[in-house]
């Protein structure tokens, strides 16, 4: 007999009703694999190796793609991170904090102070509250210019000057919520700034590029805009006046290359509802709820396009009055369009949102509108 659990019951940090689903899931999604999170760390340190062989070799179009390569990886190491801070990686916390750390020092990224706004992140998303670490919600409507410079996220480093300030002087970073927290946050800026003072005094010393061509080109110029296009699907173009989930967040299907890349982030939703589910499970929660997802895209291509077209999208409304779920019907996932995306930079279009039945009419991309499921209004 299969044993099943609500994970809304099951995961700690839940202490509301569930916002949004109520289906039972098989309670083995609960369980962690450490070798699944092994296999990824080893992959993650092939590619970087592989990055790194070839920024360092004589030959351009191999220090380009090198370059492209370990820049792609920093910012999958966030993703990575995400994992781990909600202690999903790993059994033993702090396996899940030293790793979170490693893999995202390269973008200079706290582990311990991710993992505290992240987790109130969960709890206030669809109210006044809500926040996030990663703040790329402030793009809707802009240029396409101005998106594009807001993509390479420098804005960050005056946030990241901030807190290595505070964590010299003694002062709590913005969040932090107990003692030990606050503590593991200090730590961890104090320890990004003396890796970066001693790159620096390594440059200094040795008037060597080494540091510009492996860590700061590959950061600035690759990994901070790539993580923007990762990052702002989660719940752009959603409705954040409402705690249904399933209203909030965004799904998009991808392919097995985009949820490798992303570390299951694609599937937003079923991480919002469920966070304590392993990430190798995500697609099978998406089985049991994807009918009810409000807000879906097929790949991270349609999402580009939706976010381009916002302009030149209209609502044509039929007679009716039930809700509509907007359903892509693009080609298939492709990684180049999520990690160098930048040919697609306005804002989302929550197409009938609470509207009548109608249909979307777009010059670049192809989109149906059906009634969507009356227990996901």
């Amino acid at each position: 007999m299969t044993i099943v659990v609500s994970l809304d019951k099951a995961a700690k940090q839940r202490r509301s009703a569930p916002r949004g689903h109520t289906k039972p899931i098989d309670k083995q999604m609960l369980r962690i694999d450490p070798w699944v999170m092994v296999r990824k760390l080893v992959l993650f340190v092939a590619l970087l190796a592989i990055g790194c062989a070839g920024i360092l070799s004589r030959h351009l179009a191999a220090a380009i793609l090198g370059s492209l390569l370990v820049g792609a990886m920093f910012a999958h190491g966030v993703e990575l991170t995400h994992q781990f801070l909600h202690g999903t990686g790993f059994k033993n916390r702090t396996a899940n904090r030293v790793a979170g750390f490693l893999c995202a020092l390269p973008m200079l990224v706290s582990h311990s102070h991710y993992r505290a706004l992240h987790l109130a992140h969960h709890r206030n998303i669809g109210t006044p509250a809500n926040s996030e670490f990663f703040n790329y919600g402030n793009v809707k409507g802009r240029p396409f210019l101005i998106v594009l410079a807001r993509s390479f996220s420098l804005g960050r480093y005056l946030g990241l000057t901030r807190n290595i300030f505070r964590a010299l002087t003694g002062q709590a970073a913005p969040g932090a919520t107990s003692a030990p927290e606050r503590r593991a946050i200090q730590l961890e800026y104090l320890a990004m700034f003396v890796v970066i003072v001693g790159v620096i005094a390594f440059t200094a010393v040795t008037r060597s590029a080494l540091a510009i061509r492996l860590w700061v080109i590959p950061l600035l110029l690759v990994a901070e805009p790539v993580h923007f296009w990762v990052e702002l699907p989660e719940h752009f173009g959603c409705d954040l006046t409402t705690r249904n989930v399933l209203l909030n967040t965004r799904t998009i299907q991808g392919s097995w290359l985009s949820f490798w890349f992303t570390n299951g982030n694609n599937f937003h939703v079923e991480h919002h509802l469920y966070p304590r589910v392993a990430i190798d499970k995500l697609p099978s929660v998406h089985a049991t709820l994807k009918d009810e997802i409000r807000f879906f895209n097929r790949s991270y291509r349609s999402f580009l396009a939706t976010v381009l077209a916002r302009e030149t999208v209209e609502t044509v409304a039929v007679a009716g009055d039930a809700p509509m779920m907007v359903v892509d019907d693009t080609g298939p996932d492709e990684l180049g369009a999520l990690a160098l995306g930048t040919a697609g930079m306005a804002a989302s279009t929550p197409a009938g949102d609470r509207a009548s039945i109608g249909r979307l009419v777009t010059r670049s991309g192809k989109h149906r509108a059906v009634p969507a499921p009356q227990d996901a209004v």
